[in-house]
């Protein structure tokens, strides 16, 4: 929890985008240290929705038409929107795999 107050919003969302894409667009074979790594993806997911959450922050899934990839938009309680898109994501997730 503490490494994520360190990180800016925008640096913890597109971590989450990357996370959360790796869950449900890539399909790997069920190998023991897939399924593992996907266990810690879910707790990374919950704890970033989770402190966002505390902190007046709201997630949502989109996905891009041209693309076929999800965006995800942040929405604070006082109308403030962040949006990440593929290209901010994808060397995340490339570092992940």
């Amino acid at each position: 929890m503490e490494r994520m107050m360190k990180k800016s919003l925008k640096d913890q969302l597109i971590s989450y985008a990357a996370r959360y894409t790796l869950l449900y667009v890539i399909n790997e074979e069920p190998l023991p240290w897939v399924v593992l790594r996907n266990v810690f993806i879910m707790q990374q997911c919950s704890s970033t929705e989770m402190f966002l959450s505390e902190r007046g922050w709201k997630i949502l899934v989109s996905h891009n038409k041209d693309s076929g990839f999800p965006v995800y938009i942040a929405l604070s309680k006082y109308g403030r929107k962040l949006i990440v898109n593929y290209s901010n994501y994808q060397k995340e997730m490339a570092k992940i795999r």
